[in-house]
């Protein structure tokens, strides 16, 4: 443990400086922006029973019953060639307190706010959730990897993306972007389109304003990384059974055992300027995301930005340079995370998963094999999903003889005491398609009976996408797919990407029930037909089909995003600083000031220290872990609590106090000096 110094830290008087960027009453917005879910769903259990007209006018009529499998479509192109140019991004999401978080069933707190509606608010943030992208171009084709603070990706984010990139920025990368979500269970819920009473299991209601605000900052992020790109090489390496002492992840999902244990894989995914150390590392392994429980009311990044961060100043203490650090799911639902060898808890557990997986990939990376010279294919599609094209008239995924689940289940149970595979059995599950009638939701439904998959090949290695929350099972399962398809390519597998169906698995992983059987929309056999799927892309781009880049089976059953908008509401004390700041603090205190700042549609403010250079002038201290960032809010050693006065409820006000609260615990290696704190935001 550090000990206290005695010395003091000096502070300039006045401590606070307070920076507005822009202030109005009106519906402004900062320069570069717009406006356990896997679910936890057992607590509490749905109502099944909801009357609430969730309806919509906007459906598409499609005559479902007597449908005949869509024509597979592929165009015969050779995938581009030549010279790869990189670019990287990293943008903080930046979503309003107050959001309802989306993960855990239930979290009904009392804090209220117009961003929430069954949900409790979020109070604050510790740390920034960060955007992170990675933009690839080889031959004027284009590919973006992107990841996501958030609990799962859903196609109303990657096609309002889609759509904002070529309104805001003139950019037509649809079908060219994956994203990948780390699947805390503490980002902004509110943007999967289900019936609302179903809100309640993971993720509140869905709110169109919310999406477009997401996929906004998701176009935001990609369009840097895009103005970035440069000359680069790239390379990757998959590395097995990494973390053979559970130090970084573990197994979760007992009843597949042994079987099944955690996946012992690692895919590495490395870019840099020529000759030069990685500018950007891609860590792809299964972890679900959750350290912190239902109790946590900040939003946080959980499992994945105490891992990230620490990786990137492990990273720089390596090489030297600033490397970003990218976590992306693989089969992240029956794994869990670890971090608490040493006796850590909480957000320390988070941490230290970077601090060990760190030295691993470190290691990994000084043996790097990187090339300039690559090919790249890209292929996207929203396929239709339907019960007889899944099962055929086996009757494999039937509540009785001759009648299906025709448009999905949830809370499919499996006897453990029966000690035997339901395989063949009739299934006791709650069917979706007369409880979305029930709910005056239309069927076929786009959240059940259209999925957006995009596969991609970079050189000799494919990046598939699943569009849920994969176990080890099916990654495998991909894997194997991909080996007996061509000796020659590798395949990273991409969980929680592009949309969402819940838990994935393979057949005989579902057979043994437990919760991811419970929780698989379209039973036992949707994972590996999904893999399949993706399949048939994989074969079409081995044997010069790279096209079309995207595609619909069917027209889009999604109904547009609304456009209505929240008032804003005016700042009372924006400037203000509430409780003096000390003129001198220990290190290892407890920092603890409160501003007036603005809307928390505006964002968070960040709270940046700063110290007088040679001339001077104050600018701001970088993290000696890192010098690539400063130290500010954005970072896991600070807090930030939003105090509104009086206190938000679900109808915003024409005006109140917004008061910011800003919490940080002096490092014990920060030299003494005069330092002050710069705040900046939206009044």
């Amino acid at each position: 443990m550090f000990k206290p110094s005695v010395q003091t830290i000096r502070f300039l008087v006045p401590f606070i400086l307070i920076t507005a960027l822009a202030s109005c009453s009106s519906d402004s917005k900062p320069a570069i922006s717009t406006p356990d879910a896997g679910l936890d769903m057992a607590q509490p259990d749905v109502s099944l029973d909801a009357e609430a007209d969730q309806g919509t006018d906007a459906q598409i009529p499609i005559p479902w019953d007597n449908l005949d499998p869509p024509t597979h479509v592929r165009t015969e192109l050779a995938a581009t060639a030549g010279s790869l140019r990189a670019g990287v991004a990293t943008l903080a999401l930046d979503p309003p307190i107050g959001i309802a978080q989306g993960g855990y069933g239930g979290r009904t707190g009392v804090l209220k706010s117009p961003w929430a509606d069954y949900f409790g608010a979020s109070q604050g943030t510790h740390g920034a959730l960060f955007l992170k992208a990675i933009a690839l171009e080889v031959g004027g084709e284009h590919l973006v990897l992107l990841k996501l603070p958030m609990v799962f990706s859903e196609d109303s984010l990657t096609k309002a993306m889609e759509a904002d990139l070529k309104a805001r920025y003139g950019l037509d990368l649809q079908g060219r972007v994956i994203t990948g979500a780390t699947h805390t269970h503490h980002g902004p819920g509110r943007f999967w389109r289900i019936p609302d009473a179903l809100g309640l299991a993971g993720i509140d209601s869905s709110d169109d304003e919310v999406i477009r605000m997401l996929a906004g900052k998701m176009a935001d992020a990609v369009k840097l990384a895009m103005d970035d790109l440069s000359d680069a090489e790239w390379g990757y390496t998959i590395i097995n059974d990494w973390d053979p002492q559970d130090r970084v992840y573990r197994d979760r999902r007992s009843v597949n055992d042994p079987r099944w244990g955690k996946d012992p894989l690692l895919t590495l995914f490395s870019v840099r300027r020529p000759g030069g150390n990685p500018m950007a590392v891609i860590a792809n392994f299964g972890m679900h995301g959750t350290i912190l429980g239902t109790d946590n009311t900040l939003l946080s990044d959980d499992a994945a930005g105490g891992f990230e961060q620490e990786f990137e100043s492990a990273m720089f203490a390596h090489f030297g340079t600033p490397v970003t650090g990218m976590f992306m799911q693989a089969g992240g639902g029956d794994a869990a995370p670890s971090g608490g060898h040493l006796g850590h808890q909480d957000e320390q557990k988070a941490r230290v998963l970077g601090q060990v997986g760190g030295d691993i990939i470190a290691a990994a990376l000084d043996g790097l094999t990187y090339s300039s010279q690559t090919d790249l294919a890209v292929r996207s599609r929203t396929i239709a999903v339907k019960h007889a094209w899944i099962y055929g008239d086996s009757g494999e995924f039937d509540q009785a003889p001759g009648k299906p689940f025709e448009f999905g289940t949830l809370q499919c149970s499996i006897d453990p005491a029966e000690d035997k595979s339901q395989e063949g059995e009739n299934k006791s599950c709650v069917a979706l398609g007369p409880l979305f009638e029930n709910l005056k939701v239309p069927v076929p439904n786009p959240e059940l009976n259209q999925l957006y998959l995009t596969l991609a090949r970079l050189g000799p290695l494919f990046f598939m996408t699943l569009p849920g929350e994969p176990t080890h099972s099916l990654t495998e399962y991909a894997r194997l797919q991909i080996a007996e398809l061509t000796a020659d390519h590798d395949v990273m597998v991409v969980g929680y990407s592009q949309d969402h169906l819940l838990y994935l698995t393979h057949p005989d992983d579902w057979y043994m029930g437990g919760y991811e059987a419970e929780f698989s929309i379209w039973g036992p056999w949707a994972g590996r037909y999904l893999v399949d799927r993706q399949m048939e892309l994989a074969r079409d781009m081995l044997a010069g089909f790279n096209g079309p880049v995207y595609y619909d089976e069917l027209p889009d059953l999604q109904p547009p995003l609304g456009t209505e908008v929240r008032d804003t509401e005016t700042s009372l004390n924006a400037g203000t600083v509430f409780n003096d700041a000390p003129t001198s603090i220990e290190r290892l205190e407890v920092l603890d000031i409160t501003v007036g700042g603005g809307d928390p549609k505006f964002g968070t403010p960040v709270f940046t220290l700063e110290t007088p250079n040679n001339k001077g002038v104050f600018v701001p201290v970088p993290d000696p872990k890192n010098p690539a960032k400063n130290i500010d809010s954005t970072n896991l050693d600070t807090v930030v609590v939003f105090h509104p006065d009086p206190p938000t409820t679900k109808i915003a006000l024409p005006e109140r106090d917004h008061n910011w609260q800003f919490l940080w615990q002096v490092p014990p290696t920060l030299p003494t000096g005069t330092y002050r704190i710069h705040v900046q935001g939206i009044a």
